[in-house]
């Protein structure tokens, strides 16, 4: 019975904690765009890195507007988006 209710917790407590790693890229050569500015429709907004990375944590964003030097702004909606790859 512990075990069981070990099992659950741990499901639990990974399932809450689900993050996914996305990256802004130029659509012309395919190269990093760093530094652009994240604002999803829910929560806080956020910077990439200098690999143009970005983590999303709640699973209730369902769009993100996207702000980068050089590059046109745009609204991306997360379900289609492929291979976690963005590109601008």
């Amino acid at each position: 019975m512990k075990q069981l209710l070990f099992c659950l917790f741990t499901l639990l407590l990974f399932q809450g904690n689900t993050q996914t790693t996305y990256f802004i890229k130029d659509n012309v050569n395919f190269e990093s765009i760093p530094f652009a500015k994240i604002i999803p429709n829910v929560g806080q907004p956020m910077i990439a890195d200098l690999d143009g990375a970005f983590e999303l944590k709640d699973l209730m964003i369902q769009t993100i507007h996207i702000t980068a030097f050089g590059c046109k702004d745009t609204v991306v909606e997360i379900d289609k988006i492929v291979d976690h790859q963005i590109l601008l």
